[in-house]
């Protein structure tokens, strides 16, 4: 009796180490730009920051050739789910060379990233229903002595 549950308690002290290594860890990577196509809307407004421009398209790809490095397999950018047809159709249409890069980042990096890595689709996860903290985050920034961000904050905007 004692070898059955000896035998019992391996198999499954085994099954459960094999379990765990089948699960594989998941690894982010979460970027944060400007909007580049900024209408003007967005708290932070930059000037002078047209992207379709030879020197930016070529730092844009210098960023998009280090993302290729992290190798995603699945691309989330800023668009709410209910336009996912028109994520799909804007993306199949760039892909087959039917659509030039707008200025948008979702476009810039994501696009042009999700093309690279040969993948078929981008995931619109974007969310509207909240307001941005702005206050909170200042007094965030001056509470942690952040006077960089909060100084060049409130010089430009």
């Amino acid at each position: 009796m004692k070898y059955v549950l000896y035998v019992f308690c391996v198999h499954f002290c085994l099954s459960a180490a094999a379990q765990q290594n089948k699960e594989k860890e998941v690894k982010v990577l979460l970027i944060g730009t400007f909007h580049f196509d900024n209408p003007g809307l967005d708290v932070a407004k930059f000037k002078d920051a047209d992207i379709l421009s030879p020197q930016l398209q070529h730092e844009v790809e210098e960023v998009t050739s280090l993302l290729k490095v992290f190798v995603p397999d699945k691309i989330f950018i800023e668009s709410i789910p209910a336009k996912q047809s028109q994520i799909d159709s804007f993306f199949a249409a760039y892909k087959a060379g039917k659509k030039e890069l707008s200025s948008s980042e979702v476009e810039q990096f994501g696009f042009r990233l999700a093309k690279q890595l040969g993948l078929s689709t981008l995931y619109g996860v974007d969310y509207r229903e909240a307001e941005f903290p702005f206050d909170s985050l200042m007094k965030s920034a001056m509470e942690a002595r952040q006077t960089d961000i909060t100084s060049f904050v409130q010089k430009n905007y």
